[in-house]
């Protein structure tokens, strides 16, 4: 008499494919968060800085304003012509220009820009 057997090799097999499949999405998946994190920590960092910079900007547009009005001195770091008030503000790398065009006792921004100063890497030797 001939047994039929019941054959569980394929499906160890088939099984064994799935649990690996299984592991490499779950490693693909923590190092895809690890990502997203560092990058989600350096944009907050950036911005912590961007907003102080821009805060720095207001805290001096304000100063200007007094001055203008006669309300207060010349805030620090300013330079004046006949015409203009400029500043440049830095908070770590990133540096904010004002330019303020005198219009009767009042003015006008023709200039409120913030970069990021940029440091190029020569750590590789490419030549």
């Amino acid at each position: 008499m001939s047994r039929n057997r019941f054959r569980i090799g394929s499906i160890a097999v088939l099984f064994a494919v799935v649990v690996l499949c299984v592991a490499i999405f779950g490693v693909l998946t923590v190092s895809s968060a690890v990502s997203d994190r560092r990058a989600a920590e350096r944009y907050g960092e950036h911005v912590e800085v961007l907003y102080a910079c821009e805060n720095a900007g207001q805290d001096w547009l304000s100063e200007a304003d007094a001055y203008l009005k006669g309300a207060g001195d010349l805030p620090e770091n300013t330079e004046e012509t006949e015409t203009t008030l400029k500043t440049e503000i830095t908070r770590g790398n990133m540096q904010l220009e004002i330019c303020l065009n005198k219009i009767n006792g009042s003015y006008e921004i023709a200039k409120w820009r913030c970069t990021a100063r940029w440091q190029p890497d020569d750590s590789l030797n490419l030549g």
